[in-house]
């Protein structure tokens, strides 16, 4: 906005972007069109030096290709080789360079693919385990349902059978709701009142055999006057 001194601008701004972190570490860098590093957050020996012959362990002259990106295309992304602060061994890291063109900077920040794998695996692990645990939740519902309405089921078949054979001694107790508790609810009544009419037949064969009997001897009796009467009756005719 041109309120401070160029120079003043870019002290502060090479301040703010220095002190400048986000991610785990991840940091900036400005280098200019030489390339020459004007600032780099983790190593500051790079500072003031030409850095056209830095080239990473593949041979790719990453800073130059960061000038390049910018005068094609204004920024975009480089993939290369670079060690984590605080390491020496090189990891695959992929940047991203801006330009700055009213001072000539390249200002650039990037992230190390192995920290994206980690998370990557990080958040496949942890869906996969969310997956297996839902899996398993809704298995065992699926398995205590259908339990619940097999079981019943397989009871009420079997107390069916039961009644088609006469047997009408099961003890049926109704346990479950829904269309099974009404099944299992019809044939207890049903076991019931086929018992009710048994019991009845029963009752009133025990009262026919009961009469049989007393018509028997009633029967005996007769057939007992009968042939006195007969006897009698010969008597009186062997007098007369």
């Amino acid at each position: 906005q041109g309120t401070l001194p160029e120079e003043q601008a870019k002290s502060e701004a090479l301040a703010t972007l220095r002190a400048l972190r986000y991610g785990e570490g991840d940091y900036f860098w400005i280098n200019d069109h030489g390339p020459r590093v004007i600032m780099h957050a983790t190593k500051p020996e790079l500072e003031g030096k030409d850095v056209s012959d830095v080239k990473d362990p593949d041979g790719k002259h990453l800073f130059v290709e960061f000038v390049n990106v910018v005068k094609k295309d204004g920024a975009g992304f480089v993939s290369y080789l670079w060690p984590k602060p605080d390491h020496d061994r090189p990891v695959s890291k992929v940047s991203y360079v801006k330009g700055f063109d009213a001072w000539g900077w390249v200002i650039g920040s990037g992230i190390y693919l192995d920290d994206v794998n980690d998370i990557f695996w990080q958040r496949v692990i942890g869906l996969v385990l969310m997956d297996v645990s839902g899996a398993l939740v809704l298995g065992l519902a699926i398995f205590v349902i259908g339990r619940s309405i097999a079981r019943p089921l397989a009871e009420a078949a079997t107390l069916g059978h039961a009644v088609a054979e006469g047997r009408l001694d099961n003890q049926i107790e109704v346990t479950c709701g829904g269309e099974t508790g009404e099944l299992l609810t019809s044939l207890k009544r049903m076991q019931e009142k086929l018992g009710t009419i048994l019991r009845e037949v029963d009752d009133c064969g025990r009262n026919m055999g009961q009469s049989a009997y007393q018509v028997a001897t009633i029967s005996s009796e007769i057939a007992d006057v009968s042939r006195q009467q007969e006897s009698r009756s010969g008597e009186v005719a062997q007098a007369m």
